[in-house]
């Protein structure tokens, strides 16, 4: 990433790296606490706390629903994310955002939407500068909010 080390674009884009610090603090939790007569096993199961907001997943499902119900996405899902800046966006008066994203998938907003244009552009550049070999995850962004609001409602 040195590449677009302190690199600004047009719009307001830049690169801001971070940094990773490690602490050598044991929590009371870690692998490295447990008793060596423990037994450790992985889980799926994981939590989501905030003040505002507390989940258990299973799966990456809410506990107690089926893998498919859409009333069983977390919070922090991709659609129910996008969902609430489409919500965001209408409160605001931004209308346009609303109908795109209505009218088309997550995946078709991402790529054809001209409020995203710069970042498409900026997305492509650092690719190829400075991700090389970076193999992009696809296929998983046909969704609609239509649909999905429709699903939600009949269930």
């Amino acid at each position: 990433m040195k590449v677009v080390n302190d690199k600004k674009w047009h719009g307001g884009y830049e690169f801001r790296p971070f940094a990773v610090r490690t602490t050598s603090r044991d929590f009371e939790f870690s692998r490295r606490s447990a008793m060596a007569s423990e037994r450790l096993v992985t889980s799926n199961m994981s939590v989501v706390w905030t003040p505002t907001l507390q989940e258990t997943l299973i799966g990456g499902v809410l506990q107690g629903r089926k893998q498919f119900d859409p009333r069983g996405a977390s919070k922090i899902c991709r659609r129910q994310m996008w969902r609430a800046v489409v919500d965001l966006a209408a409160l605001c008066g931004l209308a346009g955002l609303e109908v795109i994203a209505v009218k088309g998938s997550y995946g078709s907003l991402k790529e054809r939407s001209d409020i995203l244009k710069e970042r498409r552009a900026i997305k492509s550049e650092a690719t190829a500068e400075a991700l090389g070999g970076w193999i992009r995850n696809c296929g998983d962004d046909g969704f609609q909010l239509e649909d999905i609001d429709s699903e939600a409602r009949s269930s």
